[in-house]
Protein backbone atom coordinates (compact mmCIF):
# COMPACT_ATOMS: atom_id res chain seq x y z
CA UNK A 1 0.00 0.00 0.00
CA UNK A 2 2.03 3.00 -1.26
CA UNK A 3 0.95 5.57 1.34
CA UNK A 4 3.23 7.82 3.39
CA UNK A 5 2.41 6.36 6.81
CA UNK A 6 0.58 3.16 7.62
CA UNK A 7 -0.29 1.60 10.99
CA UNK A 8 -1.28 -2.04 11.31
CA UNK A 9 -3.00 -2.98 14.56
CA UNK A 10 -5.35 -5.79 13.66
CA UNK A 11 -5.16 -9.45 12.73
CA UNK A 12 -4.85 -11.00 9.28
CA UNK A 13 -5.31 -14.73 8.65
CA UNK A 14 -4.44 -16.49 5.36
CA UNK A 15 -3.90 -20.00 6.67
CA UNK A 16 -3.94 -23.24 4.74
CA UNK A 17 -6.93 -25.52 5.14
CA UNK A 18 -7.27 -28.31 7.68
CA UNK A 19 -7.08 -30.98 5.00
CA UNK A 20 -4.46 -29.31 2.79
CA UNK A 21 -3.22 -26.15 1.10
CA UNK A 22 -0.40 -23.67 1.67
CA UNK A 23 -0.38 -20.49 3.68
CA UNK A 24 -1.00 -17.26 1.81
CA UNK A 25 0.88 -14.01 1.13
CA UNK A 26 0.33 -10.84 3.16
CA UNK A 27 1.86 -7.43 2.43
CA UNK A 28 1.63 -4.50 4.86
CA UNK A 29 3.83 -1.90 3.18
CA UNK A 30 4.22 1.86 3.04
CA UNK A 31 6.01 4.39 0.89
CA UNK A 32 7.81 5.77 3.97
CA UNK A 33 6.75 4.40 7.37
CA UNK A 34 4.72 1.49 8.69
CA UNK A 35 4.15 0.79 12.39
CA UNK A 36 3.46 -2.87 13.19
CA UNK A 37 1.49 -3.82 16.30
CA UNK A 38 -0.86 -6.34 14.72
CA UNK A 39 -0.46 -10.01 13.92
CA UNK A 40 -0.53 -12.16 10.81
CA UNK A 41 -1.28 -15.88 10.63
CA UNK A 42 -0.18 -17.53 7.37
CA UNK A 43 0.49 -21.05 8.59
CA UNK A 44 -0.41 -24.35 6.97
CA UNK A 45 -1.16 -27.53 8.88
CA UNK A 46 -0.68 -29.75 5.82
CA UNK A 47 1.19 -27.43 3.46
CA UNK A 48 3.95 -24.85 3.12
CA UNK A 49 3.76 -21.84 5.48
CA UNK A 50 3.00 -18.54 3.80
CA UNK A 51 4.84 -15.18 3.86
CA UNK A 52 4.33 -11.79 5.53
CA UNK A 53 6.06 -8.94 3.64
CA UNK A 54 6.73 -5.48 5.15
CA UNK A 55 8.43 -2.75 3.08
CA UNK A 56 9.03 0.80 4.49
CA UNK A 57 12.13 3.04 4.16
CA UNK A 58 13.74 2.34 7.54
CA UNK A 59 12.98 -0.45 10.01
CA UNK A 60 13.88 -0.57 13.69
CA UNK A 61 13.03 -3.83 15.48
CA UNK A 62 12.45 -3.05 19.16
CA UNK A 63 10.62 -4.34 22.22
CA UNK A 64 7.88 -1.73 22.54
CA UNK A 65 5.67 -1.02 25.56
CA UNK A 66 3.62 -4.04 26.69
CA UNK A 67 0.45 -1.98 26.45
CA UNK A 68 1.05 -1.53 22.74
CA UNK A 69 0.67 -5.27 22.32
CA UNK A 70 -1.91 -6.01 25.02
CA UNK A 71 -4.42 -3.22 24.31
CA UNK A 72 -4.33 -2.70 20.60
CA UNK A 73 -7.41 -0.46 20.52
CA UNK A 74 -5.78 2.22 22.67
CA UNK A 75 -2.32 2.38 21.11
CA UNK A 76 -0.71 5.77 20.53
CA UNK A 77 0.75 5.80 17.01
CA UNK A 78 4.56 6.39 17.20
CA UNK A 79 6.18 7.92 14.14
CA UNK A 80 9.67 6.72 15.09
CA UNK A 81 11.26 9.86 13.64
CA UNK A 82 10.96 8.58 10.06
CA UNK A 83 11.75 4.99 11.06
CA UNK A 84 9.15 2.25 11.12
CA UNK A 85 8.99 0.42 14.45
CA UNK A 86 8.28 -3.30 14.63
CA UNK A 87 7.90 -5.06 17.95
CA UNK A 88 10.22 -8.03 18.52
CA UNK A 89 7.31 -10.10 19.83
CA UNK A 90 5.30 -9.46 16.68
CA UNK A 91 8.25 -10.88 14.72
CA UNK A 92 8.29 -14.08 16.79
CA UNK A 93 4.51 -14.40 16.67
CA UNK A 94 4.60 -14.09 12.88
CA UNK A 95 7.28 -16.77 12.70
CA UNK A 96 5.08 -19.10 14.74
CA UNK A 97 2.92 -19.66 11.65
CA UNK A 98 4.78 -18.37 8.55
CA UNK A 99 7.96 -16.92 7.12
CA UNK A 100 8.52 -13.19 7.56
CA UNK A 101 10.33 -10.80 5.22
CA UNK A 102 11.21 -7.35 6.54
CA UNK A 103 12.29 -5.32 3.54
CA UNK A 104 13.46 -1.71 3.98
CA UNK A 105 14.30 0.62 1.14
CA UNK A 106 17.34 1.86 3.07
CA UNK A 107 18.31 0.43 6.51
CA UNK A 108 17.25 -2.23 9.03
CA UNK A 109 18.41 -2.16 12.65
CA UNK A 110 17.79 -4.85 15.26
CA UNK A 111 17.75 -2.87 18.51
CA UNK A 112 16.32 -5.50 20.91
CA UNK A 113 16.61 -9.29 21.04
CA UNK A 114 14.42 -11.39 18.74
CA UNK A 115 13.70 -14.62 20.62
CA UNK A 116 12.40 -18.00 19.50
CA UNK A 117 9.62 -17.92 22.14
CA UNK A 118 7.54 -15.02 23.48
CA UNK A 119 4.30 -14.34 25.36
CA UNK A 120 1.83 -11.68 24.24
CA UNK A 121 1.44 -9.89 27.60
CA UNK A 122 -2.33 -10.39 27.75
CA UNK A 123 -4.31 -11.97 30.60
CA UNK A 124 -4.41 -14.91 30.23
CA UNK A 125 -1.19 -14.88 28.25
CA UNK A 126 -0.42 -16.91 25.12
CA UNK A 127 3.00 -18.24 24.23
CA UNK A 128 4.21 -18.19 20.64
CA UNK A 129 7.09 -20.34 19.36
CA UNK A 130 8.89 -19.62 16.09
CA UNK A 131 8.69 -22.63 13.78
CA UNK A 132 11.59 -24.54 12.22
CA UNK A 133 10.27 -23.97 8.70
CA UNK A 134 9.63 -20.24 9.13
CA UNK A 135 12.35 -18.13 7.51
CA UNK A 136 13.23 -14.69 8.86
CA UNK A 137 14.55 -12.46 6.07
CA UNK A 138 15.98 -8.99 6.72
CA UNK A 139 16.41 -7.34 3.34
CA UNK A 140 17.71 -3.78 3.12
CA UNK A 141 18.49 -1.51 0.20
CA UNK A 142 21.51 -0.23 2.13
CA UNK A 143 22.60 -1.59 5.54
CA UNK A 144 21.55 -4.18 8.10
CA UNK A 145 22.84 -3.83 11.66
CA UNK A 146 22.24 -6.35 14.43
CA UNK A 147 22.83 -4.36 17.62
CA UNK A 148 25.37 -4.93 20.38
CA UNK A 149 23.10 -6.05 23.25
CA UNK A 150 20.56 -7.52 20.87
CA UNK A 151 20.71 -10.49 18.57
CA UNK A 152 18.50 -13.02 16.82
CA UNK A 153 17.71 -16.41 18.36
CA UNK A 154 14.96 -18.26 16.48
CA UNK A 155 14.18 -21.77 15.35
CA UNK A 156 14.05 -21.26 11.60
CA UNK A 157 16.59 -20.17 8.96
CA UNK A 158 17.91 -16.59 8.99
CA UNK A 159 18.64 -14.63 5.81
CA UNK A 160 20.18 -11.14 5.89
CA UNK A 161 20.66 -9.15 2.67
CA UNK A 162 22.23 -5.70 2.34
CA UNK A 163 22.72 -3.64 -0.83
CA UNK A 164 19.59 -5.32 -2.15
CA UNK A 165 19.69 -5.34 -5.94
CA UNK A 166 15.96 -4.57 -6.06
CA UNK A 167 16.30 -1.25 -4.20
CA UNK A 168 15.89 2.02 -6.07
CA UNK A 169 17.99 5.09 -5.34
CA UNK A 170 17.19 8.62 -4.27
CA UNK A 171 16.80 10.09 -7.76
CA UNK A 172 13.91 7.81 -8.63
CA UNK A 173 13.09 5.85 -5.50
CA UNK A 174 13.54 5.59 -1.76
CA UNK A 175 16.98 4.02 -1.26
CA UNK A 176 19.50 6.57 0.05
CA UNK A 177 23.13 6.54 -1.15
CA UNK A 178 25.95 4.95 0.84
CA UNK A 179 27.69 1.64 1.37
CA UNK A 180 25.47 -1.37 1.89
CA UNK A 181 27.12 -3.15 4.84
CA UNK A 182 26.10 -5.94 7.19
CA UNK A 183 27.33 -5.47 10.75
CA UNK A 184 26.70 -8.23 13.28
CA UNK A 185 27.26 -6.92 16.81
CA UNK A 186 24.74 -9.26 18.44
CA UNK A 187 24.77 -13.06 18.31
CA UNK A 188 22.73 -14.73 15.57
CA UNK A 189 21.40 -18.27 16.11
CA UNK A 190 19.24 -20.50 13.94
CA UNK A 191 18.30 -23.39 16.21
CA UNK A 192 17.23 -25.70 13.36
CA UNK A 193 18.26 -24.04 10.08
CA UNK A 194 20.95 -22.17 8.16
CA UNK A 195 22.32 -18.63 8.45
CA UNK A 196 22.98 -16.65 5.26
CA UNK A 197 24.53 -13.17 5.06
CA UNK A 198 24.84 -11.45 1.67
CA UNK A 199 26.06 -7.96 0.77
CA UNK A 200 25.03 -7.67 -2.86
CA UNK A 201 26.73 -5.71 -5.63
CA UNK A 202 24.53 -2.79 -6.72
CA UNK A 203 27.15 -1.17 -8.96
CA UNK A 204 24.77 -1.40 -11.90
CA UNK A 205 21.93 0.44 -10.15
CA UNK A 206 21.00 4.03 -11.03
CA UNK A 207 20.94 7.07 -8.81
CA UNK A 208 23.79 9.33 -9.85
CA UNK A 209 26.05 8.72 -6.86
CA UNK A 210 29.36 6.94 -6.39
CA UNK A 211 28.81 3.31 -5.43
CA UNK A 212 30.69 2.08 -2.36
CA UNK A 213 31.08 -1.71 -2.06
CA UNK A 214 29.34 -3.32 0.87
CA UNK A 215 31.37 -5.14 3.53
CA UNK A 216 30.37 -7.75 6.12
CA UNK A 217 31.68 -7.56 9.69
CA UNK A 218 30.90 -10.44 12.05
CA UNK A 219 31.63 -9.18 15.57
CA UNK A 220 29.33 -11.59 17.43
CA UNK A 221 28.80 -15.34 17.26
CA UNK A 222 26.96 -17.06 14.40
CA UNK A 223 25.34 -20.44 15.07
CA UNK A 224 23.39 -22.77 12.81
CA UNK A 225 22.05 -26.17 13.82
CA UNK A 226 24.18 -28.66 11.95
CA UNK A 227 23.58 -26.94 8.62
CA UNK A 228 25.39 -24.16 6.78
CA UNK A 229 26.62 -20.65 7.45
CA UNK A 230 27.20 -18.74 4.20
CA UNK A 231 28.73 -15.25 4.10
CA UNK A 232 29.04 -13.52 0.73
CA UNK A 233 30.33 -10.00 0.02
CA UNK A 234 29.80 -9.68 -3.72
CA UNK A 235 31.88 -6.51 -4.06
CA UNK A 236 33.44 -5.99 -0.64
CA UNK A 237 35.37 -7.58 2.22
CA UNK A 238 34.58 -10.06 5.00
CA UNK A 239 35.97 -9.55 8.50
CA UNK A 240 35.46 -12.23 11.15
CA UNK A 241 35.98 -11.37 14.83
CA UNK A 242 33.73 -13.95 16.53
CA UNK A 243 32.97 -17.68 16.57
CA UNK A 244 31.10 -19.51 13.82
CA UNK A 245 29.77 -22.87 15.00
CA UNK A 246 26.82 -25.24 15.23
CA UNK A 247 23.89 -25.08 17.64
CA UNK A 248 23.56 -28.33 19.62
CA UNK A 249 25.31 -30.12 16.74
CA UNK A 250 28.43 -29.88 14.61
CA UNK A 251 28.08 -27.25 11.91
CA UNK A 252 28.35 -28.96 8.53
CA UNK A 253 29.74 -26.21 6.30
CA UNK A 254 30.98 -22.63 6.36
CA UNK A 255 31.12 -20.79 3.01
CA UNK A 256 33.02 -17.49 2.76
CA UNK A 257 32.96 -15.71 -0.61
CA UNK A 258 34.03 -12.28 -1.81
CA UNK A 259 33.28 -11.43 -5.44
CA UNK A 260 31.00 -13.27 -7.83
CA UNK A 261 32.48 -14.78 -10.99
CA UNK A 262 32.02 -12.62 -14.11
CA UNK A 263 29.92 -10.14 -12.12
CA UNK A 264 31.77 -8.16 -9.48
CA UNK A 265 35.17 -7.75 -7.86
CA UNK A 266 35.51 -8.88 -4.27
CA UNK A 267 38.05 -8.11 -1.57
CA UNK A 268 39.78 -9.90 1.27
CA UNK A 269 38.67 -12.41 3.91
CA UNK A 270 40.29 -11.53 7.23
CA UNK A 271 39.87 -13.29 10.58
CA UNK A 272 40.79 -10.98 13.47
CA UNK A 273 39.31 -13.13 16.24
CA UNK A 274 37.03 -16.01 17.09
CA UNK A 275 37.22 -19.51 15.63
CA UNK A 276 35.46 -21.50 12.94
CA UNK A 277 34.21 -24.93 14.12
CA UNK A 278 32.75 -26.94 11.25
CA UNK A 279 33.02 -30.08 9.21
CA UNK A 280 34.00 -28.17 6.06
CA UNK A 281 35.25 -24.68 5.18
CA UNK A 282 35.13 -23.18 1.69
CA UNK A 283 36.75 -19.75 1.35
CA UNK A 284 37.05 -17.98 -2.02
CA UNK A 285 38.07 -14.50 -3.13
CA UNK A 286 37.29 -13.52 -6.73
CA UNK A 287 38.56 -10.31 -8.31
CA UNK A 288 40.18 -8.91 -11.43
CA UNK A 289 41.39 -5.83 -9.54
CA UNK A 290 44.05 -6.87 -7.03
CA UNK A 291 44.84 -4.02 -4.64
CA UNK A 292 47.79 -5.28 -2.57
CA UNK A 293 47.65 -5.02 1.20
CA UNK A 294 51.33 -5.21 2.05
CA UNK A 295 51.69 -7.48 -0.97
CA UNK A 296 48.77 -9.65 0.15
CA UNK A 297 46.32 -8.81 -2.63
CA UNK A 298 42.73 -10.09 -2.29
CA UNK A 299 43.95 -12.31 0.48
CA UNK A 300 42.51 -15.04 2.71
CA UNK A 301 43.75 -14.89 6.30
CA UNK A 302 42.11 -17.38 8.71
CA UNK A 303 44.62 -17.57 11.51
CA UNK A 304 42.70 -17.96 14.78
CA UNK A 305 43.18 -21.64 15.65
CA UNK A 306 40.09 -22.94 13.87
CA UNK A 307 38.80 -26.51 14.09
CA UNK A 308 37.68 -27.73 10.66
CA UNK A 309 37.95 -31.18 9.09
CA UNK A 310 37.97 -30.32 5.35
CA UNK A 311 39.24 -27.07 3.82
CA UNK A 312 39.11 -25.48 0.38
CA UNK A 313 40.83 -22.09 -0.05
CA UNK A 314 40.96 -20.23 -3.37
CA UNK A 315 42.10 -16.83 -4.65
CA UNK A 316 40.66 -16.51 -8.17
CA UNK A 317 39.99 -13.95 -10.86
CA UNK A 318 36.51 -13.49 -12.31
CA UNK A 319 37.10 -16.14 -14.98
CA UNK A 320 37.94 -18.72 -12.33
CA UNK A 321 41.70 -18.72 -13.00
CA UNK A 322 44.20 -18.48 -10.15
CA UNK A 323 44.79 -14.94 -8.84
CA UNK A 324 47.62 -13.34 -6.81
CA UNK A 325 46.13 -13.48 -3.32
CA UNK A 326 48.06 -14.73 -0.28
CA UNK A 327 46.42 -17.57 1.68
CA UNK A 328 47.02 -18.47 5.32
CA UNK A 329 45.05 -21.00 7.38
CA UNK A 330 45.57 -22.14 10.98
CA UNK A 331 43.85 -25.15 12.58
CA UNK A 332 43.99 -26.49 16.14
CA UNK A 333 43.87 -30.09 14.86
CA UNK A 334 44.57 -31.95 11.62
CA UNK A 335 43.06 -30.92 8.29
CA UNK A 336 42.17 -32.49 4.95
CA UNK A 337 42.33 -30.53 1.69
CA UNK A 338 39.04 -31.28 -0.07
CA UNK A 339 36.40 -29.74 -2.33
CA UNK A 340 38.05 -27.35 -4.78
CA UNK A 341 41.46 -27.66 -3.13
CA UNK A 342 43.89 -24.78 -2.63
CA UNK A 343 44.41 -22.39 -5.52
CA UNK A 344 46.37 -19.14 -5.84
CA UNK A 345 49.09 -17.71 -8.05
CA UNK A 346 50.74 -16.39 -4.88
CA UNK A 347 51.88 -18.19 -1.69
CA UNK A 348 49.86 -20.32 0.72
CA UNK A 349 50.73 -21.43 4.25
CA UNK A 350 48.95 -24.15 6.25
CA UNK A 351 49.49 -24.44 9.99
CA UNK A 352 47.98 -27.28 12.03
CA UNK A 353 48.43 -29.42 15.12
CA UNK A 354 47.80 -32.79 13.48
CA UNK A 355 47.99 -34.65 10.18
CA UNK A 356 47.52 -32.80 6.88
CA UNK A 357 46.10 -34.85 4.00
CA UNK A 358 44.21 -34.36 0.75
CA UNK A 359 41.27 -36.07 -0.89
CA UNK A 360 42.18 -37.96 -4.06
CA UNK A 361 41.76 -35.80 -7.17
CA UNK A 362 41.88 -32.59 -5.11
CA UNK A 363 45.03 -30.55 -5.72
CA UNK A 364 47.18 -27.72 -4.38
CA UNK A 365 48.13 -25.04 -6.92
CA UNK A 366 50.30 -22.18 -5.67
CA UNK A 367 53.47 -20.24 -6.30
CA UNK A 368 54.70 -21.40 -2.90
CA UNK A 369 53.34 -23.84 -0.31
CA UNK A 370 54.49 -23.62 3.30
CA UNK A 371 53.41 -26.18 5.91
CA UNK A 372 53.92 -26.20 9.67
CA UNK A 373 52.37 -28.95 11.79
CA UNK A 374 53.13 -31.38 14.59
CA UNK A 375 51.67 -34.31 12.64
CA UNK A 376 52.36 -36.14 9.39
CA UNK A 377 51.85 -34.59 5.95
CA UNK A 378 50.68 -36.68 3.00
CA UNK A 379 50.06 -34.59 -0.10
CA UNK A 380 50.61 -37.20 -2.79
CA UNK A 381 48.16 -36.24 -5.52
CA UNK A 382 49.95 -36.12 -8.91
CA UNK A 383 48.07 -32.93 -9.80
CA UNK A 384 49.73 -30.79 -7.12
CA UNK A 385 51.67 -27.93 -8.72
CA UNK A 386 53.85 -25.51 -6.75
CA UNK A 387 57.09 -23.70 -7.57
CA UNK A 388 58.50 -23.42 -4.03
CA UNK A 389 57.92 -25.77 -1.10
CA UNK A 390 58.83 -25.66 2.61
CA UNK A 391 57.67 -27.70 5.60
CA UNK A 392 58.39 -27.84 9.34
CA UNK A 393 57.08 -31.01 11.03
CA UNK A 394 58.96 -30.82 14.33
CA UNK A 395 57.28 -31.63 17.63
CA UNK A 396 58.31 -32.49 21.18
CA UNK A 397 57.51 -36.23 20.94
CA UNK A 398 59.01 -37.02 17.53
CA UNK A 399 58.95 -35.37 14.13
CA UNK A 400 56.23 -36.00 11.59
CA UNK A 401 56.72 -37.79 8.26
CA UNK A 402 56.47 -35.86 4.99
CA UNK A 403 55.33 -37.14 1.61
CA UNK A 404 54.89 -34.53 -1.14
CA UNK A 405 54.24 -35.09 -4.84
CA UNK A 406 54.30 -32.41 -7.53
CA UNK A 407 53.20 -32.62 -11.16
CA UNK A 408 56.52 -31.17 -12.30
CA UNK A 409 59.71 -29.71 -10.86
CA UNK A 410 59.82 -27.60 -7.72
CA UNK A 411 62.26 -25.90 -5.34
CA UNK A 412 62.84 -26.69 -1.69
CA UNK A 413 63.13 -23.09 -0.58
CA UNK A 414 61.32 -20.68 1.77
CA UNK A 415 57.67 -19.63 1.61
CA UNK A 416 56.58 -16.24 2.94
CA UNK A 417 52.91 -15.37 3.51
CA UNK A 418 53.60 -12.39 5.72
CA UNK A 419 50.84 -9.75 5.82
CA UNK A 420 52.69 -6.57 6.89
CA UNK A 421 49.60 -4.38 7.23
CA UNK A 422 47.52 -6.67 9.44
CA UNK A 423 48.27 -8.13 12.85
CA UNK A 424 48.92 -11.86 12.59
CA UNK A 425 51.29 -14.67 13.55
CA UNK A 426 54.59 -14.90 11.68
CA UNK A 427 53.92 -16.95 8.55
CA UNK A 428 57.30 -17.77 7.06
CA UNK A 429 58.54 -21.33 6.57
CA UNK A 430 62.06 -22.29 5.52
CA UNK A 431 63.41 -25.56 4.06
CA UNK A 432 62.22 -28.97 5.29
CA UNK A 433 62.40 -30.46 8.78
CA UNK A 434 60.75 -33.85 9.33
CA UNK A 435 61.38 -37.50 10.19
CA UNK A 436 61.05 -39.52 6.96
CA UNK A 437 60.96 -37.27 3.87
CA UNK A 438 59.63 -38.44 0.48
CA UNK A 439 59.64 -36.00 -2.44
CA UNK A 440 58.43 -36.90 -5.93
CA UNK A 441 58.29 -34.88 -9.16
CA UNK A 442 56.04 -36.74 -11.62
CA UNK A 443 57.32 -34.87 -14.68
CA UNK A 444 60.69 -33.27 -14.00
CA UNK A 445 60.29 -30.51 -16.58
CA UNK A 446 58.44 -27.25 -15.89
CA UNK A 447 59.57 -24.69 -18.42
CA UNK A 448 57.08 -22.12 -17.15
CA UNK A 449 58.49 -22.38 -13.65
CA UNK A 450 62.08 -22.67 -14.84
CA UNK A 451 62.35 -26.07 -13.21
CA UNK A 452 64.14 -29.21 -14.36
CA UNK A 453 63.64 -31.58 -11.46
CA UNK A 454 63.84 -30.93 -7.73
CA UNK A 455 66.27 -28.28 -6.51
CA UNK A 456 67.46 -27.41 -3.02
CA UNK A 457 67.94 -23.70 -3.54
CA UNK A 458 70.35 -21.24 -1.92
CA UNK A 459 69.92 -17.50 -1.39
CA UNK A 460 66.92 -15.27 -1.04
CA UNK A 461 67.04 -14.44 2.68
CA UNK A 462 69.39 -12.63 5.01
CA UNK A 463 70.39 -12.71 8.67
CA UNK A 464 67.53 -11.82 11.03
CA UNK A 465 64.84 -13.39 8.84
CA UNK A 466 62.15 -14.81 11.17
CA UNK A 467 60.77 -18.20 10.21
CA UNK A 468 58.56 -21.13 11.32
CA UNK A 469 55.32 -20.80 13.23
CA UNK A 470 55.41 -23.20 16.17
CA UNK A 471 55.52 -21.72 19.66
CA UNK A 472 58.72 -22.44 21.54
CA UNK A 473 60.81 -23.44 18.52
CA UNK A 474 60.60 -20.36 16.35
CA UNK A 475 63.97 -19.46 14.90
CA UNK A 476 65.91 -16.53 13.48
CA UNK A 477 68.39 -16.97 10.66
CA UNK A 478 71.89 -16.10 11.86
CA UNK A 479 74.92 -15.13 9.86
CA UNK A 480 76.35 -18.69 10.04
CA UNK A 481 73.15 -20.54 9.16
CA UNK A 482 72.89 -22.33 5.81
CA UNK A 483 70.68 -21.08 2.98
CA UNK A 484 66.96 -21.90 2.85
CA UNK A 485 66.89 -24.98 0.63
CA UNK A 486 68.15 -27.34 3.34
CA UNK A 487 66.51 -30.63 4.34
CA UNK A 488 66.93 -31.92 7.91
CA UNK A 489 65.59 -35.42 8.55
CA UNK A 490 65.64 -37.60 11.67
CA UNK A 491 64.82 -40.59 9.43
CA UNK A 492 65.17 -41.42 5.72
CA UNK A 493 65.12 -39.04 2.76
CA UNK A 494 63.89 -40.27 -0.63
CA UNK A 495 63.92 -37.89 -3.60
CA UNK A 496 62.60 -39.03 -6.99
CA UNK A 497 62.51 -37.03 -10.21
CA UNK A 498 61.00 -38.65 -13.26
CA UNK A 499 60.15 -37.62 -16.80
CA UNK A 500 58.00 -40.11 -18.65
CA UNK A 501 58.59 -38.31 -21.95
CA UNK A 502 62.39 -38.54 -21.78
CA UNK A 503 64.89 -41.36 -21.80
CA UNK A 504 66.48 -42.45 -18.50
CA UNK A 505 69.30 -40.16 -17.48
CA UNK A 506 67.81 -37.19 -19.27
CA UNK A 507 69.18 -33.80 -18.27
CA UNK A 508 65.58 -32.77 -17.52
CA UNK A 509 65.28 -35.19 -14.61
CA UNK A 510 68.09 -33.76 -12.56
CA UNK A 511 68.26 -33.19 -8.80
CA UNK A 512 70.10 -30.01 -7.82
CA UNK A 513 71.81 -29.39 -4.49
CA UNK A 514 73.10 -25.83 -4.66
CA UNK A 515 76.32 -24.76 -2.98
CA UNK A 516 75.90 -24.01 0.71
CA UNK A 517 72.68 -26.02 1.02
CA UNK A 518 72.61 -28.85 3.59
CA UNK A 519 70.86 -32.20 3.27
CA UNK A 520 70.98 -34.40 6.39
CA UNK A 521 69.32 -37.73 7.26
CA UNK A 522 69.41 -39.57 10.57
CA UNK A 523 69.84 -36.44 12.68
CA UNK A 524 68.80 -36.08 16.27
CA UNK A 525 65.03 -35.73 16.66
CA UNK A 526 65.31 -32.12 17.78
CA UNK A 527 66.35 -30.73 14.38
CA UNK A 528 66.85 -27.65 16.46
CA UNK A 529 68.82 -24.99 14.63
CA UNK A 530 69.83 -25.78 11.06
CA UNK A 531 72.79 -27.44 12.72
CA UNK A 532 75.68 -28.83 10.69
CA UNK A 533 76.42 -31.36 13.46
CA UNK A 534 74.93 -34.85 13.16
CA UNK A 535 74.06 -36.32 16.57
CA UNK A 536 75.66 -39.72 16.06
CA UNK A 537 78.28 -41.46 13.94
CA UNK A 538 75.56 -43.48 12.22
CA UNK A 539 74.03 -41.21 9.67
CA UNK A 540 70.75 -41.72 7.87
CA UNK A 541 70.14 -42.61 4.26
CA UNK A 542 69.50 -40.36 1.27
CA UNK A 543 68.28 -42.08 -1.89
Amino acid sequence: FPVTIEGFFGNISVQGGREGGDGGFVETSSGKEVQIFGNVSAGAIRGVPGLWFIDPDFISIQTLATAAIAVQGNVLFPTGGGTSLIDTRSVTRALSTASLTLSANTDITVVDQIEFEVTDGLTPSTTFLSQAGSILTLQAGRTVTVGGAAGININGPIVIIANDDAATFASGGNRLPGAGNITVNGAITSRTGNVTLTAEDTSGASGGFTFTPGNIAVNAALQAAGGTVTITAEAGNITLAANISGFDATLATVNLVTGVAATSDGGFINQTGGTILAGALNATTQTDVVTPVGGAGAYIYLGSGNDVDDISLRALDLTGANQAGLIYYNDSDGINIAGNGIRTSSNATLRAAGDITQTGGVTVQALGLGIVTTGNVTLADPGNDVTNFAADLRNSTGNGDLSFTDADGFNVFFVDTDFPNIEQTDTRTIGIRADDVTLLAIDGVSVAEGQFGIALVAGGIGAGFQYTLLGGINSTVGSLDPTPGHIESSGFVTITVQDTAAAPGSFDTRFTLEEGVHLFAGMNDGLSALDNTVASATHGVVT
